[in-house]
Parts: structure tokens; sequence; C-alpha cells
């Protein structure tokens, strides 16, 4: 990856801490990697953050360490996918098999087929660099 400059985020509710780190990887690629627990109560700052990184660039987000998400932050990704994809933007995930809850709640619901999903951060990177990819699972 390219050296970037990164910055943390800490959301913390009352019985649950969520952490979002930003990390600029190059001019037309921002990373947002989620840690631990996100919810509706973290939503409003998960969503200035995403829309902080998003101007002007793609996103990847990286739920690799993501230990839950519910509807509200499911909805806040598929909006910015749409908003990215209105300005000829991408939103692209990273979800490894290894990711657990996440893994399955993507799988299951179907919504993984609504993103270009990754099983790591270097294959979203590559995927980043090359021309808009046709929809679906990625290696």
């Amino acid at each position: 990856m390219c050296g970037g400059r990164e910055t943390e985020v800490r959301l913390s509710t009352e019985n649950q801490v969520g952490t979002v780190k930003v990390e600029f990887a190059s001019n037309q690629t921002a990373v947002i990697a989620l840690v631990g627990e996100h919810d509706l109560h973290s939503r409003p700052a998960l969503q200035a953050t995403l829309t902080y990184a998003a101007e002007g660039r793609n996103v990847l987000v990286d739920l690799s360490r993501c230990s839950f998400v519910d509807s509200a932050i499911i909805s806040l990704l598929l909006a910015t996918q749409r908003t990215l994809k209105a300005h000829d933007g991408r939103c692209e995930l990273v979800i490894p098999a290894e990711a657990g809850y996440v893994t399955r709640l993507f799988e299951i619901s179907g919504i993984s087929g609504l993103f270009r999903v990754h099983a790591s951060r270097n294959v979203g990177f590559a995927s980043m660099a090359a021309p808009t990819p046709a929809l679906g699972n990625a290696a």
C-alpha cells in the first residue's frame, strides 16, 4: 500500500466501543477500517467520517476486524455506495472469511452481492487501482 495519512476516530456508546480508522492510501482511495462493534449509536460519527473520506475519492471499507454491525451501518454503507456511484466513484468492502459474524451476515442477507467484496486489503487495493470492475465477489 502507498504510505498515506491515517486518522483514528473512537466511537463509544454505553456498553460498546467501536473504532474507525481512516487512511488516505492515495489521492484516489480512502480506506475506512471498522474495528469492534458498530450500530445505530455509532452511525452519526461514522457517517461524517465516510462523507469526509469520500470527498473526491473511492472508499474501501475494511470490516476484517469488525465484530458487529447492525442495519443502521449496512444502510449507511449502501447509501455511501449509491452516492459514490452517482459521482463515478466506488465503495468496496474487505470481508475475509474469518470475519465471523460480519461475513455470515453479509452472505446470508445477500448484501455481499450488492458490493464488490474482497478477501484481503491487498486484493481491495488492486481492485481500486483497476478500472471499474463488474459487481460481485472478488478473490
